[in-house]
């Protein structure tokens, strides 16, 4: 694969844009607001490529990756939650490797 397109699936650039926002994080991702779930599509596909296929498995650990955090999810939309993981997302790497 050519280096632009290695850099967009590591989400060094903007997989919608081309345009440079950052170290990566491992995953394609995008700065465009309007596009929607963005931030869900993230965790999830990071949650799958770490071998959480199952989506009830999937919104469990996010649920206690929240309420690690001091944030209870009861009443939050997976989306909300999906966006606030995004904010720090390496805090919600580091949890996955203590709790996987």
């Amino acid at each position: 694969m050519g280096e632009i397109a290695d850099m967009i699936l590591d989400g060094i650039l903007d997989e919608q844009t081309g345009e440079y926002i950052g170290p990566g994080v491992g995953y394609p991702r995008t700065m465009q607001r309007d596009t929607p779930g963005d931030a869900t599509n993230g965790v999830i596909h990071y949650l799958r490529g770490k071998g959480i296929k199952d989506r009830a498995e999937q919104i469990k650990f996010i649920e206690n990756y929240m309420r690690s955090i001091d944030i209870k999810p009861d009443n939050m939309k997976k989306t909300a939650m999906c966006e606030k993981i995004q904010e720090n997302f390496s805090s919600f790497c580091s949890y996955y490797q203590k709790n996987k």
